[in-house]
């Protein structure tokens, strides 16, 4: 069989399952937080423990965890609201906090802790701003993006332990 026919083929092939009608999802109800207005599911761990934040009364972003009937507990990251992104399995959370700011360049990244301590995020010890995202389980590796204020722009990175690790290109 000739060259082309031979790549033909193989694409032919390894496109068949995109046209394949894909599988169905369910649709998995998560309830509210008690007393919010709005509830944001942001992350979710093997065990089903998910991970966003609520609109309190008050009109104030808030975080919380637990599992999806409810059975939440609520923390604040730091003044101006908090959003918790992810959560790996053993119980880290990360996020940003003073999101209700809408700047970047003011929300500062922080990793909660199983025993609730919030640790913030720091490259060469100064705090980084903008957010962190979900966690690795294998390396408790979070992935994120911090405001570079000398160039003005969003940059994407890895995260451990609080600590800034290497930017992402």
């Amino acid at each position: 069989m000739p060259a082309f026919r031979r790549l033909a083929a193989a694409c032919l092939l390894s496109a068949a399952p995109l046209a394949a009608p894909a599988g169905a999802a369910t649709l998995v109800p998560v309830a509210p937080v008690a007393g919010a207005s709005q509830t944001n599911v942001f992350g979710v761990n093997d065990a089903a423990i998910v991970v966003g934040s609520f609109i309190d009364a008050d009109g104030v972003e808030r975080g919380y965890f637990g599992t999806i009937d409810g059975a939440y507990q609520t923390f604040d990251a730091g003044a101006g609201g908090t959003e918790a992104r992810g959560i790996d399995n053993r119980g880290v959370i990360t996020g940003m906090s003073n999101s209700q700011s809408g700047d970047s360049g003011s929300e500062p990244i922080f990793e909660r802790k199983p025993n609730g301590k919030i640790v913030p995020v720091t490259r060469d010890g100064a705090q980084l701003y903008g957010a962190a995202q979900g966690l690795s389980n294998a390396n408790d590796m979070f992935a994120g993006y911090y405001w570079d204020f000398a160039l003005h722009q969003s940059v994407a990175f890895l995260g451990r332990r609080g600590q800034w690790r290497k930017d992402v290109k």
